[in-house]
């Protein structure tokens, strides 16, 4: 229906003509429980503004999602968020933009916050098992310094609210993350330490249990930081200032000549081209690895409804 020629082509056509096609959005296979190819949105609207009449927003969404199992995909919430913030840019609707970065910004602050408690807890409990425990004393003045960079930022970063503050708070954020990446090894180092020295001394498994409570906890913290840190990188590296542009494979605002060219296609990855690839600093090996053990479970799990189905077919069979 988005790019076939015949009659999808002249249904395309007149639909394009009435000025009412407003939105295209491309998602990757397997979004809907009775559809496992990619496939398109379609957003239609009888009321565009003047200034976008002969315009088509196109959006490639196909490398954006979330997996629920081997054969379920969604968006994340934040996901979803960041790509309704790119029809607000087309629609004008910028204050909902610096809004949603905003309270992107709010959200990294209240999981800094808990870091703090987290992570005094955390260093207060491995003291307490072992008071000489190793890459302790280096775990302390990180999380001091870490400390100590946030107040300075605090101090330096009033505005969060305009496009100029957000991309100021922004780039001088960058180096805290950079020692939170750094808390994130000493805290896996640690802690693999202290699971050695408890295995070792102690049985107690309530004990054991507060050990890998008080670690994921401040885990979590320094992980829902960095994420909503990169939730705002995403918007200021497409969209620094804040307006509507076109990026390699993401956005293109399309006019309907070029459509026309394009024998009425409204399929997104025709228009907005191919993004640069970019290679990622903080490839998650643990969420990948979870990825990976969640589609294993899966094909193990039809493995087994299969041998089961070809048993009972066998024994039907009299073998």
């Amino acid at each position: 229906a988005s790019s076939a020629g015949g009659g999808e082509k002249e249904v395309r056509r007149k639909l394009i003509e009435t000025g009412a096609v407003d939105v295209m959005i491309a998602i990757r296979s397997n979004f809907f429980y009775t559809l496992s190819v990619p496939c398109e949105l379609w957003f239609l609207n009888n009321n565009k503004p003047a200034a976008v009449k002969n315009k088509v927003l196109m959006i490639d969404a196909r490398n954006t999602y979330r997996m629920v199992t081997r054969r379920v995909y969604d968006f994340a919430p934040e996901q979803l968020k960041n790509i309704t913030s790119i029809v607000w840019l087309y629609r004008g609707e910028n204050k909902k933009y610096l809004s949603l970065i905003e309270n992107y910004f709010k959200e990294m602050f209240g999981y800094i916050k808990e870091l703090k408690t987290s992570a005094t807890d955390y260093i207060s409990y491995i003291k307490s098992l072992d008071e000489k425990a190793e890459s302790l004393e280096q775990l302390l003045e990180e999380t001091k310094q870490i400390g100590i960079a946030i107040n300075d930022f605090k101090k330096s970063v009033s505005d969060i609210k305009t496009n100029k503050g957000q991309v100021q708070a922004f780039t001088q954020f960058d180096t805290i993350i950079t020692k939170l990446k750094l808390l994130r090894k000493l805290l896996e180092q640690s802690f693999k330490n202290a699971i050695e020295t408890f295995t070792q001394t102690r049985n107690s498994k309530k004990e054991k249990a507060e050990l890998e409570e008080t670690h994921e906890n401040v885990l979590q913290a320094i992980k829902k930081t960095i994420y909503f840190y990169k939730q705002i990188g995403w918007h200021i590296k497409h969209f620094p200032n804040a307006e509507l542009i076109d990026v390699a494979g993401l956005v293109k605002l399309v006019d309907t000549s070029e459509i026309e060219g394009n024998d009425y296609s409204l399929t997104p990855g025709r228009y907005v081209g191919v993004a640069p690839e970019e290679e990622d600093e903080d490839f998650d090996f643990e969420q990948t690895m979870q990825e990976i053990h969640q589609e294993l479970g899966s094909l193990n799990d039809e493995a087994i409804k299969l041998a089961e189905i070809i048993q009972s077919n066998f024994e039907e069979l009299g073998l």
